[in-house]
C-alpha cells in the first residue's frame, strides 16, 4: 500500500479559528454556564415562549421532521442509511459499505455530496476537495443509535443553508439511546443470502455499547462500536470501529446550554469493480463479481465540537467550533484497460486534510411582530491529495496529481422575520458566501463571492391548514483541483460540456409553492412544486473523477405526501416525486437523476412489538449519450420487541431476492488486458444487495 504524502501539514492560518474557537469556548461556556445558574435561580424561562420566532416558523410543505420513532421503522446500517426515510431522497451504493453513498434529489445527482449539505448541530459534513469526489460525505463517524432526529430541508431557503444545499440540506442531531439503562450492549449477526455469493453465511458481526450517567437525562452519551463485515459477493469486506462522545457541561437549569462532542472512526474495506452488463448478460460473470481484487480502502476522521446556545426571552445566540482531521486513502479501476492495454487503469487515490472553524448566530426579537436573525462564520482546510496510475504489481506507472494547499470559506447573512397577521409570516433577507483558496506552486486564485438573496412566506387560514412559497440561491463552490490546471486524459461530459470554463461559483435560482392540510385527526397531506434554474451546470463524471462545467439547465418537478394514523396501532406514509429536468439550449435529459421516485412506508405498533415495511420505487435515470439505466425497486422489513431491559431485532434487506442494479453508467471499459479495446462506450453497473438478514440482542442494565 502506498503511505499518504508525508508533506500533509496542519497550516496555521487554517487551524487558528479554530483553535481559538475550541480554547476560548470552554472557560468561556464555564462562565456563562455560571451565570446562566445564578440567572435561573431568579428568572424561569421557557424556550417554547420566547419571543423570538424560529425558523420553524417558516418551514415549507417540503420540509421532513424524521424523528428517532422514524428512524427505527427501517434498517440501518450507517448513519447514511437513515436518510432514505426522507421524501423523495434517494440512496444507492455502488461500491461497498466503506465508501460514501451517492445521492439522489430533486432532479440532481449530488454524487457523494456535492448538491446535499449535511449537517451536524451546523457544522458541514461534506469535504469540500476530497480526492475522491467534490463534497464527498461518509457519515460513519456517526453511529445511528445516537442520531435523535435529522431535519430535511429541500431547496435552499434557509438564510443558514450554506455551500453545497444546490437541492437541499439534511441536519443530524445526536443524543443518548431512548432507555432507563445507564449501560447498552448489543451484538448484530447478519447473513447476505445472494445465489452465487461468497461469504453468506454470518457474514455481519457488530458489537455496540453505550454508557448513560443516570443522572445527565440523555445529555452525555459515550458509545463505541466494531463491524465486521464479509459483504455479499466479492471485494465488499468491511472493518470498522466508531467512537461517540457528547457531554453537557451546563446545568440543565442554565440559560446557556453548553455542549461538548467528539466523533471518530477508523475503516479498513476491500472495493469491487463495476460490471459491465453485457457481460453478466452472457454469464461471463455473476452479478456479485468484481474484475479486479486488487481494489481497497482506509479511511479515518476524527472530530471535536463545542456548542454553546444561549436562550432568553427575546434573544437566543449560538456558537459552534469544530476541529477536525481526515485521512483517505483508495484503490480503485472503473475502466478495465482503456488507457493502459496491459498494465491497466487502476488509481490509487489519496487524501489528508486538517480543518477548524467558528460559526456564530444570533436571533432578536425588536418587537412582537418582528425578529431579526444574523449569522457568521469561517472555516478553513489545509488538503494535501495525490492520484497516480498503478501497475498490475502495484508499482507506480504514472503520477496524475500531487495537490496542496489552503481553502477558506466564510459567510455574512441577515433576514427580517415579519409576523404583520396572527395567520402570516414572511421573511426576507440574505446572505454572501466566499471562498479563498491557495495552491502550492500554482499562486493565489481569485476571491469569489456570491450573494444568496433569500424570501418566504407562510400562511395558515386555519389550524389544519398552511401555505408557503419560497425562493433562495443555491451555492457548490469549485474544488480545489480546478484551480491547478490539471487536465484528464478521458472526459464522459457528452455534448454539454463547456469548452473552457474558469473556477467559478456553480448557483442556482430555486422557487417553491407548496401546502399542507390535516384532512382529519388521522388523516394528512401534503404537496410541493418547485422550479431550479441553473445558468452553469457542474456534474460528477465518473471516467475522469472530476466535476464538469456543463450548459444551463433547469428543473420543474412537484411531490405529494399523505399520511395516516390507522387504527389498532397501524399508521402508513405514501409520497411521489416527478422531476422533469432539461439541458435549457438542447433539451437533453440532465443525466444519472430519476425522473421519478415513490415509496411506501408503514408501521404497526401493538405492546411490546413494533413491525416495519418500506417499499422504494425509483424509474430508469437518463444516462450520457442517449442512454438508460434500469428500474429499481428496493424493499425492507423490520421487527422488534422492546421490553424493559431486553430487545430484539430482526431486519431483512431485499426481501423479493431481486438481482437489481443500484449503479448504472455508461462508458467506454475494456477488463481484457492486451486485447483492443472499443471505442464504444457499454452500460457498466454496480449491484443492489441480495436478500440480508440481521438479528439484534440487546441488553440494558
Amino acid at each position: 500500500m502506498s503511505a499518504l504524502n508525508p508533506r500533509a501539514r496542519p497550516h496555521k492560518a487554517a487551524l487558528l479559528s479554530g483553535l481559538l474557537g475550541l480554547c476560548l469556548s470552554v472557560p468561556l461556556a464555564h462562565t456563562w454556564a455560571r451565570e446562566g445558574a445564578r440567572e435561573g435561580e431568579l428568572e424561569e424561562v421557557e424556550v417554547t415562549s420566547s419571543a423570538v420566532m424560529s425558523e420553524q416558523a417558516l418551514s415549507s410543505a417540503s420540509r421532513a421532521l424524521l424523528t428517532r420513532e422514524h428512524l427505527e421503522q427501517a434498517p440501518r446500517r450507517n448513519a447514511q442509511e437513515l436518510l432514505k426515510q426522507a421524501p423523495g431522497l434517494t440512496l444507492i451504493q455502488h461500491g461497498s459499505e466503506g465508501k460514501g453513498h451517492q445521492l439522489f434529489l430533486r432532479g440532481f445527482d449530488a454524487s457523494h455530496g456535492a448538491d446535499l449539505a449535511v449537517t451536524l448541530y451546523g457544522v458541514p459534513l461534506n469535504e469540500w476537495s476530497s480526492v475522491h469526489a467534490q463534497g464527498y460525505l461518509d457519515l460513519s463517524l456517526i453511529l445511528p443509535e445516537l442520531v435523535s432526529h435529522i431535519e430535511v430541508l429541500k431547496g435552499p431557503f434557509r438564510l443558514s443553508q450554506g455551500l453545497f444545499a444546490m437541492a437541499g440540506e439534511a441536519r443530524y442531531h445526536l443524543s443518548a439511546p431512548l432507555n432507563t439503562e445507564a449501560r447498552r450492549v448489543a451484538y448484530t449477526v447478519g447473513s447476505a443470502l445472494s445465489e452465487g455469493g461468497e461469504g453468506a453465511l454470518l457474514s455481519r458481526h457488530r458489537l455496540f455499547g453505550a454508557y448513560t450517567p443516570p443522572q445527565a437525562l440523555g445529555d452525555e452519551v459515550w458509545a463505541v462500536a466494531l463491524t465486521r463485515d464479509s459483504g455479499f459477493g466479492e471485494r465488499r469486506a468491511l472493518e470498522r470501529v466508531v467512537f461517540n462522545n457528547k457531554m453537557r457541561l451546563s446545568s440543565p437549569q442554565a440559560l446557556t446550554r453548553v455542549e461538548l462532542m467528539t466523533l471518530g472512526t477508523l475503516s479498513r474495506f476491500e472495493l469491487p469493480s463495476p460490471l459491465r452488463l453485457s457481460d453478466i448478460n452472457a454469464k461471463r460473470v455473476d452479478p456479485y463479481d468484481s474484475y479486479d481484487h486488487a481494489l481497497r480502502g482506509e479511511a479515518s476522521r476524527v472530530m471535536s465540537l463545542a456548542l454553546i446556545e444561549r436562550t432568553r426571552r427575546l434573544d437566543r445566540f449560538n456558537l459552534t467550533a469544530h476541529l477536525s482531521a481526515r485521512s483517505l486513502w483508495l484503490r480503485e479501476n472503473f475502466t478495465g484497460f482503456v488507457t493502459h492495454p496491459q498494465e491497466g487503469d487502476r488509481r490509487e487515490q489519496a487524501h489528508k486534510s486538517l480543518g477548524a472553524g467558528v460559526r456564530a448566530s444570533y436571533e432578536r426579537a425588536l418587537s412582537s411582530q418582528l425578529t431579526l436573525q444574523t449569522l457568521i462564520g469561517v472555516s478553513g482546510e489545509h488538503i494535501d491529495q495525490q492520484e497516480t496510475l498503478v501497475a498490475q504489481d502495484l508499482s507506480t506507472l504514472e503520477e496524475r496529481r500531487a495537490l496542496a494547499g489552503l481553502q477558506l470559506a466564510s459567510h455574512l447573512g441577515a433576514t427580517l422575520r415579519w409576523r404583520f397577521a396572527p395567520t402570516l409570516v414572511a421573511e426576507g433577507g440574505g446572505r454572501f458566501d466566499a471562498i479563498k483558496v491557495s495552491l502550492e506552486g500554482e499562486g493565489g486564485a481569485p476571491l469569489l463571492l456570491v450573494p444568496s438573496p433569500r424570501l418566504s412566506l407562510r400562511w395558515r387560514p386555519t389550524p389544519s391548514a398552511s401555505l408557503s412559497t419560497s425562493y433562495g440561491r443555491g451555492v457548490r463552490p469549485p474544488e480545489a483541483r480546478a484551480f491547478s490546471g490539471f487536465q484528464p486524459s478521458s472526459l464522459g461530459g457528452g455534448v454539454e460540456q463547456l469548452a473552457s470554463a474558469s473556477p467559478a461559483m456553480t448557483t442556482s435560482d430555486a422557487f417553491e409553492v407548496g401546502g399542507a392540510l390535516k384532512v382529519s385527526p388521522r388523516v394528512s397531506v401534503s404537496a410541493a412544486g418547485f422550479l431550479t434554474l441553473i445558468e452553469r451546470e457542474s456534474i460528477f463524471d465518473h471516467l475522469s473523477g472530476l466535476n464538469l462545467e456543463l450548459n444551463g439547465t433547469r428543473r420543474l418537478g412537484g411531490e405529494f405526501g399523505v399520511s395516516a394514523q390507522l387504527s389498532g396501532g397501524l399508521s402508513a406514509r405514501a409520497e411521489v416525486s416527478y422531476v422533469h429536468a432539461r439541458f435549457v439550449g438542447s433539451g437533453n435529459p440532465i443525466p444519472f437523476a430519476p425522473w421519478l421516485t415513490s415509496a411506501l412506508h408503514t408501521r404497526y405498533q401493538r405492546g411490546p412489538y413494533t413491525l416495519g415495511a418500506r417499499l422504494i420505487a425509483v424509474a430508469p435515470r437518463d444516462l450520457p449519450h442517449g442512454a438508460v439505466g434500469s428500474a429499481l425497486l428496493m424493499s425492507d422489513l423490520t421487527a422488534r420487541y422492546h421490553k424493559g431491559p431486553l430487545s430484539l431485532a430482526l431486519e431483512v434487506e431485499n426481501p423479493l431476492a431481486l438481482t437489481q442494479y443500484e449503479g448504472v453508467y455508461y462508458y467506454q471499459s475494456h477488463w481484457q488486458p492486451q486485447a483492443s479495446a472499443t471505442p464504444l462506450p457499454s452500460l457498466n453497473v454496480s449491484p443492489a444487495p441480495p436478500l440480508n438478514v440481521r438479528f439484534t440482542l440487546e441488553l440494558g442494565w
